[in-house]
């Protein structure tokens, strides 16, 4: 294989390996979609995919892709070695005895997920005496067989066959990820199928290479580091999309819906006719004959629909009352403010989509809306005047449940913002709280500071207790000082064992006193690792600006030095920047 510049980050032991190995066969689970699948021109995708095709042309390692049948199959060569390497694998201890794994880099729950006549709230407990698909040689297999031994498991070979198994009714529930649920619930039309619940499990998948090749486990973790978090969220949102389908209300569409609320209105006026009695009596029957169709389509359309007059509720479909928890007889003649967690959001609503009716425009908002009694779910509300002349004729409403979508933009959201693990903010999203902290001090006319903290002789600690212990040291560190700070201050993760944090409105008396309360917190405790007490303490350089020009990487580099003269002073102390 040929090494590119941007292997420059390499030690010279690990391109010696990679030259002395040009041939890395790596074979993905063929069908696991969206993160990794052969599509049906065989062309490896998903979204490891694409981490893989980033590694080879900006990093400069080559992958020999074998494709295989089953992800048995691939767990079968990999035991003999035909196979050195896996994309997209959750580590467990029976894989850890012949395969070495990274850091994970995909996160995905693991949910519920049955047909939608079964309405309760389900977790894992739930399933006792149910037909419980799982996926075979999947670590979800592995997780239920461990922690709830008591549960019947029907193992199948791909998540596209157990989602077809519970929607037919061949069995009861599968557990699976809500990314790959969604996107073959949509690919098959299994419009019966909802999300029950949480498992408890969460997918960790990490690269896997060989247990006999650490060299080139240290490899990939390395370029895994390199990949820019932007290039990251960029994948994550290609292959899991957030944006629920446009809808808009047809001309068509508003004429069936009035034909089904209009229709006995209709029959009353054609009896009256009785000259024309024969072609009454004939269209009569065609009438109905529509009326059970449109009913039909209606009464068993997954999404809920519902016709509003004077903001009172006329006609609701199942499915509404469905999402709302609460039978359709409730409903009908109410308020719609029966829909609104408050009256706040009841009166802003209404006031917005009344001035777009009137006008013929559609309106549309995303909304959160009452779950039965104390419940709420998010829904996106689509609403538009069946006649904008006579608004008196009322409006028709799609209210589409979005809580999936809502739930994954959130874990988007989290995933780019924050630390994965220890929870806190990243440097990126420290660095835009921070400055926008500093111009709001500009305009107030306020002082800040500014600390910078590093775990004194982390090193040591790694070498001594090993990295996962440095892990825990890290989660341990983060959560003692969260514990000593104030609601409005800033804490972030600047890299390796190095954090900041940034104190609004605090003087540098005030900002020492800090300081020193944070110092004497973690001086002062310890956390518990494999049966030992571990103690270790933290050196802190502080700053402090007014009216800063110079901006928030010039604090940084003074807070910094603040804290690299506490190094050399002795270490577990509290330096001043002398500006």
């Amino acid at each position: 294989m040929a090494i590119t510049p941007t292997s420059a980050h390499f030690s010279k032991e690990e391109l010696a390996w990679l030259k002395a190995h040009p041939h890395i066969h790596f074979a993905p689970a063929p069908n696991y979609p969206p993160v990794e699948f052969f599509d049906k021109n065989n062309i490896y995708r998903g979204i490891t995919a694409d981490f893989i095709k980033y590694i080879d042309e900006k990093i400069g390692i080559h992958f020999e892709i074998i494709q295989l049948q089953n992800w048995a199959e691939v767990i079968a060569q990999a035991k003999l070695r035909k196979v050195d390497m896996w994309g997209a694998a959750a580590k467990t201890k029976a894989r850890e005895q012949y395969m070495r794994f990274t850091k994970p880099y995909i996160h995905l729950p693991a949910v519920i997920i049955v047909r939608k006549e079964i309405t309760d709230l389900l977790n894992m407990p739930d399933l006792k005496g149910k037909r419980v698909v799982v996926i075979q040689n999947y670590a979800t297999q592995a997780y239920i067989q461990e922690n709830y031994p008591f549960l019947k498991l029907i193992p199948v070979p791909d998540i596209e066959t157990g989602l077809r198994m519970v929607s037919f009714g061949s069995a009861d529930a599968i557990v699976v990820t809500n990314a790959s649920a969604i996107y073959y619930i949509e690919k098959n039309g299994l419009t019966n199928l909802r999300v029950a619940g949480e498992s408890g499990f969460e997918w960790q998948l990490r690269f896997a290479v060989r247990s006999d090749w650490p060299e080139l486990a240290a490899i990939l973790q390395k370029s895994l580091d390199a990949i820019p978090e932007h290039k990251k969220q960029e994948i994550f949102r290609r292959w899991i999309s957030l944006k629920a389908p446009e809808w808009k209300l047809s001309k068509e569409q508003i004429i069936v819906l009035l034909l089904v609320l209009t229709t006995t209105l209709i029959i009353a006026i054609l009896t009256w006719n009785l000259v024309l009695h024969r072609k009454i009596d004939t269209r009569t029957k065609q009438l109905h004959a529509a009326m059970k169709t449109q009913s039909l389509i209606l009464q068993n359309a997954q999404i809920g629909i519902a016709h509003f007059v004077h903001r009172k509720v006329h006609w609701v479909n199942p499915m509404l009352a469905y999402q709302c928890g609460m039978p359709e007889a409730t409903l009908l003649g109410k308020s719609t403010r029966i829909f609104f967690l408050n009256n706040e959001d009841y009166e802003c609503v209404g006031e917005a989509y009344l001035t777009l009716l009137t006008k013929g425009e559609r309106y549309e908002t995303d909304i959160l809306l009452r779950r039965g009694t104390n419940g709420s779910y998010w829904c996106r509300m689509i609403g538009q005047a069946i006649d904008p002349e006579h608004v008196h004729e009322g409006s028709i409403w799609i209210i589409q449940d979005i809580s999936v979508q809502k739930k994954l933009e959130h874990s988007l959201t989290a995933l780019a913002t924050t630390d994965p693990l220890t929870g806190t903010y990243n440097r990126r999203h420290f660095s835009e709280l921070a400055k926008h902290e500093i111009k709001r001090s500009a305009r107030s006319n306020s002082i800040f500071s500014l600390l910078m903290l590093d775990i004194d002789h982390f090193k040591h600690l790694n070498d001594n207790y090993g990295h996962a212990t440095g892990d825990e040291a890290l989660k341990y560190f983060v959560k003692t000082v969260r514990s000593t700070l104030r609601e409005p201050d800033i804490l972030g993760r600047i890299g390796g064992e190095e954090f900041a944090v940034l104190l609004p409105d605090t003087a540098s008396i005030s900002a020492q006193h800090a300081a020193e309360r944070i110092r004497q917190a973690v001086a002062s405790s310890s956390f518990e690792a494999n049966g030992e007490k571990i103690y270790f303490t933290v050196s802190i350089g502080l700053t402090q600006a007014k009216n800063n020009k110079a901006g928030l990487d010039a604090l940084l580099e003074r807070a910094d030095k603040a804290l690299y003269r506490a190094k050399r002073r002795g270490r577990n102390r509290v330096e001043m920047d002398v500006n």
